[in-house]
């Protein structure tokens, strides 16, 4: 389903969230077959929304949605 970002996202970006636990640094997660994958953990949400792209363009093919 392609969904866009929630009213509620703080970092700005799909896919990306504040970890709060780290001062800072924010992950990017997506879902893959109804289970959480955590790709990484970046200190800016520019480059955790790029590696969230990298990772889920080649999943999601045609049907990838830049948010």
């Amino acid at each position: 389903m392609n969904r866009g970002k929630h009213c509620n996202n703080k970092s700005g970006f799909k896919g990306v969230v504040v970890c709060n636990g780290w001062r800072g640094k924010f992950r990017a997660q997506t879902t893959v077959n109804s289970q959480p994958i955590t790709i990484g953990y970046f200190d800016n949400p520019e480059d955790a929304y790029q590696a969230y792209c990298d990772y889920v363009q080649p999943i999601h093919g045609e049907f990838f949605k830049r948010a």
